[in-house]
């Protein structure tokens, strides 16, 4: 393992672009999970498929660390004052760049379509007006998470082809909600949400929200797009 206390953005960012994101199965992206304080920035990247990167970050203060493991060759940084603030702007760019990455990805599937399946117009609009509500409250919570010093986000957000299998799934864990789309071969998402108010994460619990989304599919993707965007925002380290 090397370590490096005086860490060029050059490198870092040749570090961050030996991955080719388009040979990657899947993302997962954590904030604070381990360290569930306010004041320290804790996050974590995983890229795993054909190319693989494992990142970690953690700043407090004006320090920050990095480990970083391309194709499972690793190196550790420590990084202090201007030049950790420019890998916190890097790192955050980085996040923006893998989200909108992977939300293209899921626009291509939608382009799927089964012309038999039939359609709930009323039902699939019901069901959009609930997710959309749903997330407007859950992008202010976010946003009021992002300016206050002393409120925690932690979100667990993956995407991508679930491991074992060729389902393509996002799955957000966000304060108690855990908002699950799955996009099947046919071209259809089906949505499930759970409410977990003691962040249980049982096994065996049932949905709060449970549709499949035919005709208004990239309006109900659309929903997750904007809350994506909110949660990125919340991703980044606060200045």
């Amino acid at each position: 393992m090397l370590f490096n206390r005086k860490l060029t953005q050059e490198k870092y960012l040749e570090l961050l672009a030996k991955t080719d994101f388009k040979k990657t199965n899947w993302l997962a992206i954590a904030k604070n999970q381990t360290k569930k304080d306010a004041f320290i920035h804790e996050l974590s990247i995983n890229l795993d498929g054909e190319e693989q990167l494992a990142l970690t970050y953690l700043k407090k203060e004006s320090d920050c660390e990095i480990n970083c493991s391309v194709n499972k060759f690793k190196n550790k940084f420590g990084l202090f004052s201007d030049e950790a603030n420019l890998a916190q702007k890097n790192t955050d760019l980085f996040v923006h760049e893998l989200l909108d990455l992977y939300i293209k990805r899921y626009i291509h599937l939608l382009k799927t379509s089964d012309e038999k399946l039939a359609t709930d117009p009323a039902g699939e609009q019901k069901g959009h007006e609930w997710l959309r509500v749903s997330f407007e409250v859950l992008k202010r919570a976010i946003d009021h998470a992002s300016v206050e010093d002393d409120l925690l986000f932690d979100p667990v957000l993956f995407m991508g082809q679930r491991p074992g299998t060729n389902e393509e799934v996002l799955r957000l864990l966000c304060y108690n909600l855990d908002i699950n789309y799955q996009f099947l071969s046919d071209g259809t998402i089906h949505v499930r949400v759970y409410d977990d108010k003691n962040k249980e994460r049982e096994e065996n619990r049932k949905p709060s929200f449970h549709a499949v989304f035919i005709g208004m599919k990239n309006q109900v993707f659309d929903e997750m797009i904007k809350l994506l965007t909110t949660v990125g925002r919340g991703l980044e380290h606060r200045s």
